[in-house]
């Protein structure tokens, strides 16, 4: 109903996600976005399937709090961060 009303009013198309986070809340923009005909331009992740699937799409930077001149304690934080246990991390790109 919102996505109709503001669509026609103003002729902008727009899109809504909604989650229990802010970054979960972008993926389900970019998911209702992107299959319009399917979600009706609203898309909500509530269930934990949606949320794990969700997480796989959410691109987090970090910086290190010192330079890692070794690559064992380098190995470690990234492993740390990664949480590779959980599968909370699917790609990791080092610049």
């Amino acid at each position: 109903m919102i996505v109709k009303t503001v669509t026609k009013s103003t002729g902008v198309p727009i899109s809504i996600g909604i989650a229990n986070t802010k970054a979960l809340s972008k993926v389900a923009t970019k998911v209702a976005k992107k299959f319009p005909e399917k979600t009706g331009g609203v898309y909500l992740i509530d269930d934990d399937e949606k949320r794990i699937k969700a997480k796989k799409n959410i691109a987090t930077t970090r910086s290190f709090e010192k330079q890692y001149t070794e690559i064992e304690e380098l190995r470690e934080r990234i492993s740390t961060f990664c949480n590779w246990e959980n599968n909370n991390c699917g790609v990791v790109r080092l610049i």
